[in-house]
């Protein structure tokens, strides 16, 4: 648009700042095709875009004050205006002009701009939405991920451990121990299962299982048949599985070596085994085998051979173990006071061991050994002592 008539007017003036009293009113007159400026008795025309009514109060100097707007290109407004101050600087006026008639492509210019400016924030805010959406969707999704592997690694280790304690309880019901306790409670109401059961444990190495069939067998005990002939082989598994502190074995390997001296329970006579398992027991402290020792060697009977010796050896140590309650205890020690009195079986003449031996015999009410003690108050110790006995006539 082209003011330069007006730039010309007031070329030579100096823009001058407005106050209240410049202040004037203008009409500006839009129609269709024509923009009317009037100031007193000057006119001109100005080529502008159609359709725009503007109605302002101008201050020289100022920029426009008021601005309105009509879709009615054919509206006119037209107002005479009288400036009264000379040297009308229209250059100022042009410009303020300018700047009004500009100001709706400005305006629109900055409304497309905010408008712009809004959707990208949207847009923006939608995509930050988005992404958080997505970020909540992946986080909720490793929630879900992880808490179905939570449930999963605990349904998998609530599986072992219940297949872990069903291993263990088969395992229970295998181990020698459980078949025995539990076998023994079976036998009362179902005797060849029960059985069953603690014959399996003793077949697994179960002491106390092997001596509860022994002793079962041997004698009709713990609710087991009697059945002699099978009580051998559970008291030989027993002297093979016990330990060696157990304080049955003494009294297993005694029942051995009476089986093998007579031939009971299974067991054949057998001389040199009976021996030995009377032996095994004597060591461990057992008063029925040092007691079949001495008078076994001693009488030569039960498949023993005479062994004076033997006897003498075994006496002692019967002897030693002090069972008064025994009932050839009292006759032991009255054998081993004549031995010691007579000097028999490679002993040595020992007449204080020998009254020893008698006087205990005596007080334990063994009539030959008070006999003895009789004649030795008579005739005195040393009399008693060349006294003309035979070993045999005792030791009988």
């Amino acid at each position: 648009m082209d003011f330069s008539f007006l730039q010309a007017a007031g070329a030579d003036l100096p823009p001058k700042k407005a106050n209240q009293s410049d202040m004037a009113d203008v009409t500006i007159r839009i129609d269709a095709d024509a923009f009317m400026l009037c100031d007193g008795e000057y006119m001109e025309d100005i080529q502008l875009k159609a359709g725009i009514i503007k109605k302002m109060q101008l201050p020289i100097g100022q920029h426009l004050l008021e601005f309105i707007s009509s879709d009615n290109p054919d509206m006119k407004v037209e107002k005479q205006v009288d400036f009264p101050l000379p040297g009308r600087n229209y250059l100022v006026l042009v410009n303020e002009l300018k700047a009004l008639i500009d100001a709706p492509a400005q305006l629109e210019q900055q409304r497309q701009a905010e408008e712009a400016e809004k959707k990208r924030k949207a847009k923006e805010a939608a995509r930050k939405k988005a992404e958080e959406e997505t970020e909540r969707k992946r986080k909720a999704e490793e929630a879900a991920r992880k808490k179905a592997e939570e449930e999963t690694e605990r349904k998998r280790k609530a599986e072992e451990a219940a297949r872990k304690k069903a291993e263990e309880e088969r395992i229970r019901r295998t181990t020698p121990n459980y078949l025995f306790e539990e076998g023994k409670k079976v036998l009362s109401w179902d005797y060849d299962r029960g059985l069953e059961m603690i014959r399996e444990a003793s077949n697994k190495g179960l002491a106390k299982a092997s001596k509860f069939l022994a002793f079962g067998f041997a004698g009709g005990t713990h609710g087991i048949q009697r059945q002699e002939n099978l009580a051998l082989d559970y008291w030989l598994a027993f002297i093979n599985q016990a330990d060696k502190d157990d304080e049955d074995l003494a009294k297993v390997n005694y029942k051995l070596g009476y089986s093998y001296q007579y031939g009971k329970f299974g067991a054949p006579k057998d001389f040199n085994r009976s021996v030995y398992y009377y032996e095994q027991a004597a060591k461990l402290g057992d008063v029925e085998s040092l007691h079949n020792l001495a008078f076994g060697y001693n009488d030569g009977q039960g498949c023993f051979p005479r062994d004076d010796e033997a006897a003498l050896d075994y006496l002692l140590k019967f002897a030693a173990k002090g069972d008064e309650t025994y009932q050839d205890y009292a006759k032991a020690l009255f054998f081993l006071g004549i031995t010691y009195k007579m000097g028999f079986a490679g002993a040595d003449v020992d007449l204080e061991k020998a009254f020893s031996f008698m006087k205990q015999s005596a007080e334990l009410g063994y009539h030959p050994a008070q006999q003895q003690i009789d004649c030795i108050k008579g005739v005195g110790l040393s009399n008693w002592a060349s006294g003309n006995y035979r070993y045999q006539d005792y030791f009988i």
